[in-house]
C-alpha cells in the first residue's frame, strides 16, 4: 500500500518536470502569418512607367511621331518598346479618354507638325536606311529583340495581367461613356475647335510650307548623319 502511495505521489512530480523541460527546449512559436497584399489590386493596376509615358506622348504628338523611322538607331529603340505589351496597354488606356484625342489633334494644328513631316524630303534619310539594311549588326539587333524569350513570355502571360481586364471594366464603366457624351461640351474640346477655325493657324502653316529652309532636300549643305 505504501509503495502504491509512493508511486502515486512521485508520478505527478515526474510529469511536471518533463513538461517543464520540454517547454524550455521547444523552439519558439512561429510568428502569426500575415496575408501578402499586393500594392496594386485588380481594380487599381500599377500606373505606366515614366519611360512608357514619354514614348506614348512622343508617338501621339504629330510634331514628333515620325522620330523613330528617321534613323535606324531610333528604330531600334522604338522596336524595343513597341514589341512589348506595356506601350499598347498605355495606348488602350488613353484611348478610353476623349481628351487624349483632343490633345493629339491639338498638336496636329501646330505648324511644327509640318516641319516634322517635311523632314521626310531629306534624301540622306533614305541613304541612312539603305546603309543600315546592309549592316549585319542592325539586322541582328532587330532579330534579337523580336526573338527575346522574356519578351515573348510577357505576351503569353498577358491574360494573367490585371491591366487588360481593368481596361475592359473601364470601357464598360458608365463614367467612361459619360466622358464621351460630354466631350463636345468640354472647354478643351471647344478650345481645339476655336484653334482650328482661327485664321492664324492657317497662316502659321502657310509660312512653314512656303519656307524653303523647311525642305531638307533643297538644302545645299547635307545635314549631319550622326
Amino acid at each position: 500500500m505504501n509503495r502504491i502511495l509512493f508511486w502515486a505521489g512521485l508520478f505527478p512530480l515526474i510529469l511536471g518536470i518533463s513538461l517543464a523541460v520540454s517547454a524550455e527546449t521547444a523552439p519558439p512559436p512561429a510568428p502569426p502569418m500575415t496575408p501578402i497584399v499586393s500594392e496594386h489590386s485588380f481594380f487599381d493596376p500599377p500606373p505606366p512607367s515614366a519611360e512608357i509615358s514619354r514614348w506614348a506622348d512622343r508617338c501621339t504628338r504629330f510634331t514628333t511621331n515620325g522620330w523613330a523611322f528617321k534613323a535606324p538607331n531610333n528604330f531600334i529603340l522604338w522596336l524595343d518598346v513597341f514589341s512589348a505589351p506595356d506601350i499598347w496597354l498605355e495606348f488602350a488606356r488613353r484611348g478610353l479618354d476623349p481628351q487624349y484625342y483632343v490633345r493629339s489633334l491639338d498638336s496636329l494644328l501646330d505648324p511644327a507638325t509640318a516641319q516634322n513631316y517635311l523632314e521626310w524630303t531629306d534624301p540622306y534619310l533614305y541613304e541612312r536606311w539603305l546603309g543600315a539594311l546592309a549592316r549585319p549588326e542592325f539586322l541582328n539587333a532587330v532579330t534579337g529583340i523580336l526573338t527575346e524569350p522574356e519578351r515573348l513570355q510577357r505576351w503569353t502571360a498577358l491574360p494573367l495581367d490585371p491591366r487588360p481586364w481593368h481596361l475592359l471594366l473601364t470601357a464598360m464603366s458608365p463614367e467612361t461613356w459619360a466622358k464621351w457624351l460630354t466631350a463636345p461640351f468640354d472647354p478643351r474640346t471647344q478650345a481645339l475647335l476655336a484653334k482650328a477655325l482661327d485664321p492664324r493657324t492657317a497662316e502659321a502653316w502657310q509660312r512653314v510650307l512656303s519656307d524653303p529652309k523647311n525642305y531638307p532636300g533643297l538644302q545645299t549643305v547635307p545635314p549631319s548623319r550622326s
